[in-house]
């Protein structure tokens, strides 16, 4: 009977880039604004490679938007990545231990600022109409709308749902 068999081991590349700011908490920011901000920048650019040579379009034009994009994917996803290990970091110092708490506790405030920070001020629930909002086919008041980075949640479609 034929077999086959896999050996070996894949390891990530690892790079480590020390800058230091003479202060703990703007190292960490820092650290986390160039890790996930590299990462972001190289994730648009592969996504707008991949497009160009399938759709087998290259031009100037495509190149820039390329580039733009790069920039900024990179510049938000590492601003929102330094915020959230600086808030994690800080948490860490106020509270004195290293445990899960201070990443949900630092996401928490990280999504708080975030979602502060957009100019999307509107409550876009999907069903919401005429102050009801509609779960599974419950028409429900709507109790409490909390702003995500993405879009509003409101909380009483999930609380209907859920049966709390």
């Amino acid at each position: 009977m034929p077999s086959c068999r896999f050996l070996g081991s894949l390891t990530t590349p690892s790079v480590h880039v020390t800058i230091d700011t003479g202060n703990h908490f703007f190292n960490h920011t820092l650290d986390g604004f160039l890790k996930i901000g590299t990462v972001a920048a190289t994730r648009s650019i592969a996504e707008d490679s991949f497009k160009a040579i399938n759709g087998g379009k290259l031009s100037k034009h495509g190149l820039e938007r390329s580039l733009k994009k790069m920039r900024k994917e990179g510049a938000y996803w590492g601003t929102v990545a330094g915020v959230y290990v600086g808030m994690e970091y800080g948490v860490e110092r106020i509270r004195g231990r290293t445990d899960w708490k201070n990443a949900m506790i630092g996401g928490a405030l990280t999504g708080a600022l975030v979602s502060a920070a957009t100019n999307n001020d509107k409550p876009s629930c999907i069903g919401c109409t005429r102050g009801r909002c509609h779960c599974n086919g419950l028409s429900v008041p709507k109790l409490i709308h909390v702003k995500t980075a993405a879009n509003w949640l409101c909380l009483s479609s999930c609380i209907s749902s859920n049966g709390m």
